[in-house]
């Protein structure tokens, strides 16, 4: 998710990667930068990781985006132990959860708000 910070010194994007388990539906782990490449997502899972124990073999769900089908990002998987699922392409019904999650985060926190 990218959320746009307008201030006259720091004006530009803001980048969010969630971990989030879908048994409880709550966010276990996120990460936040002015990019949107692999190693925010790999912070978002070391943070989940720091909050919560993650079972081995647990799966990590994402779409098919090119950073969480990088070489780079199976590797951090296989450090904790997590296996990798991603939806079909173009489909937005398999990352149901996580749609939901940013389209209600957007509303509720992000529309029409400017963060300093």
């Amino acid at each position: 998710m990218l959320i746009h910070r307008g201030n006259q010194h720091g004006e530009g994007w803001l980048y969010l990667a969630t971990v989030i388990d879908c048994c409880t539906k709550e966010v276990i782990g996120y990460a936040m930068d002015d990019n949107y490449q692999t190693p925010l997502i790999s912070r978002a899972i070391r943070n989940a990781a720091r909050n919560r124990k993650l079972a081995k073999d647990a799966i990590f769900h994402s779409d098919r985006g090119s950073n969480y089908m990088s070489a780079e990002f199976a590797e951090t998987l296989k450090e904790f132990g997590l296996r990798r699922s991603a939806g079909r392409t173009g489909i937005c019904f398999d990352n149901a959860m996580a749609e939901s999650f940013f389209g209600a985060l957007k509303n509720e926190r992000v529309s029409r708000v400017t963060y300093l």
